[in-house]
């Protein structure tokens, strides 16, 4: 059940909560812009579903993520890591899928503390089974079910199939509230 939770200081729009998830009606015919928990029920103000945007993987991601090849060796692998500032990077294959995830921890458990060559051993050697991703256009709430069931701390995106960007938990947090970002975290930090 939506309850009105007063008028967005930004634009004027009136906003609603569900749960603790919150909804922000714009004036018409300006969309309405937030998360709801069901997304089969409008608000009062609102004509149609065409009206209610979901926040997306899309609106959430980091844009032109950047892949390591299969065949790079993890020394560039971890070069790139710290050029881009990142704890990790999807693996791509030679027809540009994405055909896993490569993360600083992979590169030191299964490489350096196993006695191999970081200079021999490639990014598609740590790329194990099928990648977890989320669909450019899933919403935030499915982003952190996906999270959480799969205890990861970041997702690629893609968009057919086709990566198109990267979503961390702290790309979630800055869109849903404190009580569904918390549950997540704690879920996924379970061993």
């Amino acid at each position: 059940m939506l309850r009105p939770g007063g008028n967005c200081p930004l634009n004027g729009g009136e906003i609603y909560f569900e749960g603790e998830i919150y909804l922000e009606v714009r004036r018409l015919p300006e969309l309405v812009r937030g998360a709801q928990t069901d997304a089969g029920r409008l608000p009062e103000h609102a004509e149609s579903k065409e009206e209610i945007r979901l926040t997306t993987a899309r609106d959430l991601m980091s844009p032109d993520a950047q892949c390591v090849q299969h065949d790079q060796t993890l020394v560039e692998a971890a070069r790139l890591m710290r050029d881009l500032d990142v704890g990790a990077l999807p693996i791509c294959g030679p027809d540009e899928r994405l055909a896993g995830m490569l993360t600083d921890r992979d590169i030191v458990v299964n490489c350096i503390a196993e006695g191999k060559s970081v200079d021999s051993v490639k990014a598609g050697d740590l790329a194990q089974g099928k990648p977890v991703t989320i669909g450019a256009d899933d919403s935030a709430e499915e982003t952190l079910r996906t999270m959480a069931k799969h205890q990861v701390r970041r997702l690629p995106v893609i968009d057919g199939q086709q990566l198109v960007g990267m979503v961390a938990q702290a790309d979630v947090a800055r869109s849903l509230s404190a009580e569904a970002v918390g549950k997540v975290l704690q879920e996924v930090s379970e061993d």
